[in-house]
Parts: C-alpha cells; sequence; structure tokens
C-alpha cells in the first residue's frame, strides 16, 4: 500500500510542475529557452562574421557592389549627333586649350568693389579696343616703350591683360573703369548694373584724352593775342575717304599738312598757324565713309609714311 501511495504523489507532482510550466509557456508560443538560445547563436554567428564595409571586407559570400559612373553629357547645338563632332569633344588632343584673352561682361559674375558688387553687360567696345592695345603692346617694341611710360589709365589696363591674362583683378579694373564713364542702375538686391552698350569711338574719346591720337599747334602772328599759342589734343582723327584705302597715305599727308587761316579773334588781325602731329597710335573715325561701300583687308595698305616715318 504504502508503494502505491508514492507512485500517486510522484505523478501528481509531475502533473502540477507541467501545469505550471504550461501557465507560464502557453502552447501556442516558443518558450523563453528557447528564445534565449536562439539568441545566443544569432550572437555568436556576429562576433564570428568578416566585416564587410561597402565590399571592402575579405568575405566572398557578401555581395559585392556594382560601381557605376554616370558621365554628365557635353551639351550640343546639333538636333542629331555628329561621330566627327563627337570625336573632337571627346580627345583631349583635338580640344582646343588657349583661354580667351578677356571675357565678355555678360558671361562673368558680379564684381565686388568695396562694399558695393556691380555687374556689367554689353562690354564688347571696351573689350575690342583693349584687346587691340594689348597686341600693339607685345608686337611693337617701340610702342611698348610708349605705354611703359604712359600713365592712362586704359593704356595701364591693357599692359596689364598683356602681362597677365584674365585674373580676376583685370576684371575689377574694368569695372572700376567702365562705371567712370556709364550710368549705374541699381537693383532691388543692392547689385548696380551698367549697361556699356556704345561704339568704339565713345571709349576712345573717353578713355585716350591724356594718349591721344594727334596734337594740334596753333600760334597767332601777334604776339598779344589770346591765341599766341596753343596745344589742343584729339583722341581720333578724321580723314576724307571718298573712295577705298589707298587713298589712305594721301589723306594722312593732307592731314599733318601745315595750314593758315585768319584769327578768330575779332580784336585781333594776324594770321593762325597750324600744324598736327600724329603721336604714337592713330584711330581714325571712318563715319565719313559710305554705307553701301565694301572694302577688303587686303585694300588696306601695309605701311603708311607718319611724320617722315615709317
Amino acid at each position: 500500500m504504502k508503494k502505491k501511495k508514492i507512485i500517486i504523489q510522484s505523478v501528481a507532482k509531475e502533473n502540477y510542475y507541467r501545469d505550471e510550466i504550461s501557465i507560464i509557456s502557453p502552447k501556442n508560443e516558443p518558450s523563453i529557452c528557447s528564445d534565449t538560445r536562439s539568441d545566443i547563436n544569432d550572437s555568436n554567428s556576429s562576433l564570428n562574421a568578416i566585416e564587410n564595409w561597402h565590399g571592402q571586407g575579405k568575405d566572398q559570400n557578401a555581395i559585392q557592389q556594382i560601381k557605376t559612373t554616370n558621365r554628365k553629357k557635353r551639351p550640343t547645338k546639333y538636333m542629331d549627333s555628329m561621330p566627327e563632332i563627337d570625336k573632337l569633344l571627346s580627345s583631349r588632343n583635338l580640344r582646343s586649350n588657349l583661354n580667351s584673352l578677356i571675357l565678355n561682361g555678360n558671361t562673368t559674375t558680379p564684381v565686388r568693389l568695396g562694399k558695393d558688387k556691380y555687374i556689367v553687360y554689353n562690354t564688347c567696345p571696351f573689350d575690342s579696343v583693349v584687346v587691340m592695345l594689348s597686341m600693339a603692346y607685345i608686337d611693337i617694341p617701340s610702342y611698348k616703350c610708349f605705354v611703359d611710360g604712359n600713365d592712362n589709365e586704359l593704356l595701364k589696363f591693357s599692359k596689364q591683360l598683356a602681362n597677365n591674362s584674365s585674373f580676376r583683378s583685370l576684371y575689377n579694373t574694368r569695372v572700376s573703369i567702365i562705371r567712370k564713364i556709364f550710368n549705374e542702375d541699381e537693383g532691388i538686391t543692392n547689385l548696380k548694373v551698367i549697361d556699356a552698350r556704345c561704339n568704339v569711338m565713345f571709349i576712345i574719346t573717353n578713355l585716350l584724352k591724356t594718349a591721344p591720337s594727334s596734337i594740334e599747334d596753333i600760334v597767332c602772328s601777334k604776339m598779344d593775342c589770346t591765341y599766341t599759342k596753343r596745344h589742343t589734343s584729339s583722341p581720333t582723327i578724321i580723314l576724307g575717304l571718298r573712295h577705298e584705302f589707298s587713298t589712305l597715305q594721301n589723306a594722312i599727308n593732307q592731314y599733318v599738312d601745315k595750314t593758315y587761316y585768319e584769327c578768330p579773334d575779332i580784336n585781333c588781325d594776324g594770321l593762325i598757324t597750324s600744324i598736327r602731329y600724329l603721336q604714337n597710335h592713330i584711330f581714325i573715325e571712318a563715319d565719313s565713309i559710305a554705307d553701301d561701300q565694301q572694302f577688303s583687308l587686303h585694300d588696306f595698305p601695309v605701311e603708311i609714311c607718319v611724320n617722315s616715318e615709317m
């Protein structure tokens, strides 16, 4: 009888613990022990794994990233691609690497002068005169000596352009020169805008007054006259080119010839003597040439005698 009681107690105790476990862990959910074992396995696998940062690790099973390069296509002005042009654009040896001597104000960024910002449009007339002076400074030794000894602001800028092409300070200097002869328009954002639209003669007559094309000496025969001795300078000269450039030498000879005329002073009956001397550069106004006439550069004389010098 005692043996049966012991069996009953053990069975009852086993059923008790079984019911207690079933209360803590229902049949449909995993047990706490199984979760703990899976976490331990995951931790061990992560410790044994090899770091594969951006595909630089040694794990061969890791997925390698495919490197792709997105090349930006060059813009083209043609509707259809041209193989010849594509070849020129894709080859550095066939592409021009020369920088522009000076960029137009339409393609440059605003320039700061002190506390103000400036942007200048339509600088073609100014740039054309400056480039021409810079080329003469480089090609002609005598003109180089003339520019080196001159204090004219435009000539100094041309010298700076010839020595240091397209430096940032050049564009600041260009704005400081142009703003003296053009009006400034201030916008909403305190950005001052200058429209430098004009003809070439406007640039020459306003900026080359101290470096003229000719100087005229006027002397009156009467010593007590107000026109006793005067010097007048002209940034440009006007020649009577009636037909073609082949008559340029004769027109220059007539321009520098000594002339006589009556003194304009009403209290003087003297005679005025006028002599013109051409300077180191000559800018000729071509307004007197008819619009319907066309000339070629071959018609322009290679050599001209000025002041008895070639």
